[in-house]
Order: structure tokens, then C-alpha cells, then sequence
């Protein structure tokens, strides 16, 4: 579903669309190692903060540039945020 929320909206090469598909398990597995495993984490600013700031930090190092831009990376980063609440809130 990462992987679906980074694509939407871009035209990808093949090769953008395989490094984004890497992209999208790395930041996940990355996340669950780390920030995901507290409980409620998102109720916790602390760690919410956390969370959103690996996923801005991961966005901005690792998607291609000038297919991703400052923008780009800011909605993406928000939208994959809101999506990991909506899969962990339950």
C-alpha cells in the first residue's frame, strides 16, 4: 500500500517504479523496527513526531529527483503518515 501511495499520481520508468517499490519496504520495515513497536505511538506526540520525521527523512534521501520535488515529498509524506495511523489505530 506504501508503494501505491508513492506511484499515485507520477509517470515512473521501470526503473524508478522497482527503486520505489524497495523504497516503499525499507521505510516500512525501518518503521516497524523502530517507531511502530511502542504502543499507541501515535497518541504519544513524542513518537508521532518521530514517525513522521523518518518517513520525511527516508522520502527526501531515497525518491528520485526531479520525478519527486520538495512538494511531492511533503504530501507524500503526509499521506503515508495518515496511512500507517489508519493501519495501526485498530
Amino acid at each position: 500500500a506504501i508503494f501505491d501511495l508513492l506511484r499515485s499520481g507520477k509517470k515512473l520508468k521501470d526503473k524508478e517504479r522497482h527503486k520505489i517499490k524497495n523504497i516503499a519496504k525499507s521505510l516500512l520495515h525501518q518503521l516497524e523496527e523502530q517507531n511502530l513497536q511502542v504502543d499507541h505511538w501515535m497518541e504519544k506526540l513524542q513518537t508521532a513526531a518521530a514517525v513522521r520525521q523518518a518517513i520525511n527523512n527516508c522520502l527526501y534521501s531515497e525518491l528520485p529527483y526531479p520525478t519527486y520535488e520538495d512538494q511531492d515529498i511533503s504530501v507524500k509524506t503526509e499521506q503515508v503518515y495518515d496511512y500507517l495511523v489508519g493501519q495501526y489505530a485498530a
